[in-house]
């Protein structure tokens, strides 16, 4: 479908007075506001982490931006999208501005009515990253935002993707490093 950016602000906004913790945005655009900028950002005050989808438009995120995928926030984490072969998803865009890959090509999804299809894109992998945060957030339920996006990027196991942190996301790396990270302080 398709929405607006001042709906897609709404939604942060709901999203974090109800006490979300993650927000997964599996949407983008080439346009971005200003607001839309400052409302991802405000989400670092209430320890939300902001799960975002790269986008499918199989580019350098540097070269062609896509919001809100290369907002930087301190508690933002950009998700592209791998296949089951271990291998960067020909249509994911990539670059340094994402953080890590998860599966996104061939997944089974549901549709209303209980029709099932296979799927492809970021917006399939970055549910994946969210749910391992929450998973994450279960485990440890006094880590801030940005710990748990840390764990999540320490996690990875490296591959050939076209990513800063090189790697594809790991639920129990994930566990280890967070709890590494908290055992710490």
């Amino acid at each position: 479908g398709a929405g607006s950016s001042s709906a897609a602000i709404l939604a942060i906004e709901y999203a974090a007075k109800m006490g979300a913790k993650i927000i997964n945005a599996s949407w983008g655009s080439t346009q971005c506001s200003k607001i839309l900028d400052d409302s991802i950002k405000k989400l670092v005050e209430k320890n939300v982490l902001f799960v975002v989808a790269a986008g499918n438009s199989r580019s350098n995120l540097s070269e062609s931006p896509e919001y809100p995928a290369v907002i930087r926030s301190s508690n933002s984490i950009t998700v592209g999208a791998s296949t089951r072969d271990f291998l960067r998803a020909g249509f994911s865009n990539w670059g340094e501005l994402v953080h890590v890959v998860a599966p996104g090509k061939d997944i089974l999804s549901i549709y209303p009515g209980g029709v099932y299809a296979v799927l492809d894109g970021t917006s399939m992998a970055t549910p994946l990253v969210a749910g391992q945060a929450a998973l994450l957030w279960g485990k440890y339920p006094g880590a801030t935002a940005q710990q748990v996006k840390q764990a999540l990027i320490d996690s990875v196991r490296v591959g050939t993707f076209a990513v800063q942190s090189k790697g594809e996301t790991r639920g129990v790396s994930a566990y280890e490093a967070l709890g590494r990270a908290l055992a710490a302080h």
